[in-house]
């Protein structure tokens, strides 16, 4: 499971980094707002299901409304601006709303029972959280190192420049400089 994560959050920051122009588009703009607006509408209508329950069955179907919409906003957000920190907060809202849905389902038991249960579900939630955590810190050095690569590339592209002079020094240059994004 978080090998597919992880190979999607680098996929993301690689997109990210270098600023992929289409998720600033008008329309990506207008499809992130219909899916917040859908996401909203959605709550509204899983929330009216809610209030025909009552007692903890009541409590557990609100908070799972509750959950999805959050992580269907999130989910957006992370898909119209993909950065670390969009697709980190993604998962992270992910696993707040099952971990506040697990709280309800466990205020069903009694006890020790009802103990437990609070304990493994804040050890999962913990879990998915650190990981989520690290896999972006982990995208972060990443992005950080090949950044500095093509720093010292172009830096080295340019130095190669300096063997030339007049037109074919500032073409050498200006090349350097196309291919490298400078």
């Amino acid at each position: 499971m978080f090998q597919a994560s992880t190979r999607v959050l680098i996929g993301v920051c690689v997109m990210a980094m270098f600023n992929v122009a289409n998720a600033q588009q008008s329309g990506a703009k207008s499809a992130y707002e219909a899916q917040v607006k859908r996401a909203s509408a959605d709550y509204e209508v899983a929330k009216a299901r809610c209030d025909q329950l009552s007692g903890n069955a009541k409590d557990i179907c609100t908070a799972k409304a509750e959950s999805d919409e959050d992580a269907r906003k999130a989910a957006a957000a992370a898909n119209y601006q993909p950065s670390v920190k969009n697709v980190v907060n993604e998962r992270v809202t992910a696993a707040d709303g099952e971990y506040e849905v697990a709280k309800q389902r466990c205020d069903e038991r009694t006890g020790n029972e009802k103990d437990i249960c609070r304990k493994e579900a804040d050890a999962a939630h913990t879990r998915v959280v650190a990981a989520a955590e690290a896999d972006g810190k982990a995208a972060e050095a990443r992005i950080d190192a090949v950044e500095k690569s093509r720093a010292a590339d172009y830096d080295a592209a340019k130095e190669r420049c300096d063997s030339f002079a007049g037109d074919r020094k500032d073409a050498c240059v200006a090349e350097a400089k196309a291919h490298f994004g400078k």
